[in-house]
């Protein structure tokens, strides 16, 4: 007896082998899906640490409208301030082509945006989420400009509701982002549950090993003694026959 295993090959308990050859297969795909769960949970805070800077450009941009808006500065000052708000617009294009995750891009909407997350050990265990594009283009802010009062005030409008589209784009991948903290947790559960019970079906008390394997050393021992007691009463017996007795 090894390691204390009752279950070597099918032919030792071919019902409780089956199951426990199930078990395993659930254990090893819970274990995957439990890895594809944290890798999600990764890739939507990638997405909402993109999104994050994207919003700061933009309210850093919206500052610089409603500076633009007032008539306390000449157009000099707002040619200046323009060309600062231009940036800011320039940034929000790299930094979403800058967010991606392991060489798959997220927001800037040349990847597949369309996610799906198997994130547990049967086939219907995948939950999906929609990832927007989130770019100058997409947020309505190409082409804005604060080089005139006009202008600074049209572009006040335009980033307010950029930045609450964004908000409530945040705030999806929040919640995204819980359920896949809980399909973890659930998936891990499971994965335990499975592996108790495995290890009851395959490993024995170590008590009973030893009581079997004394149970088995007892009718080792008593059987040699009889055959030793057959062996000496059979000497002897050919003795008694050499002597003529």
């Amino acid at each position: 007896m090894g390691a204390g295993e009752t279950l070597i090959t099918a032919k030792d308990d071919t019902a409780n082998f089956s199951i426990s050859q199930r078990l395993r297969a659930q254990i090893e795909s819970s274990q995957r899906a439990v890895k594809n769960a944290q890798d999600g949970i990764t890739l939507m805070q990638e997405a909402d640490g993109g999104i994050q800077s994207i919003v700061d450009n933009l309210q850093k941009a919206r500052s610089l409208a409603i500076y633009s808006a007032s008539d306390a500065i000449t157009d000099s000052d707002r040619a200046t301030v323009n060309k600062e708000f231009q940036m800011y617009i320039d940034e929000i294009n790299r930094q979403s082509q800058a967010t991606n995750y392991n060489g798959k891009q997220l927001i800037d909407g040349t990847g597949e945006q369309s996610l799906k997350f198997h994130v547990g050990a049967n086939e219907a265990d995948s939950i999906s989420f929609n990832l927007p594009t989130v770019t100058a283009d997409s947020l309505g802010v190409t082409g804005t400009s604060v080089a005139t009062r006009e202008d600074a005030e049209n572009a006040l409008s335009i980033f307010d509701t950029a930045v609450l589209r964004l908000g409530v784009t945040r705030s999806d991948i929040g919640a995204f982002v819980n359920r896949l903290e809980n399909a973890e947790g659930y998936t891990q559960i499971q994965n335990n549950n499975n592996s108790a019970a495995n290890s009851k079906i395959k490993d024995i008390d170590i008590a009973e090993g030893s009581i079997a394997m004394a149970k088995e050393k007892i009718q080792y021992e008593a059987a040699s003694v009889a055959l030793s007691k057959s062996s000496s009463g059979n000497s002897a017996a050919a003795a008694l026959l050499q002597l003529g007795i």
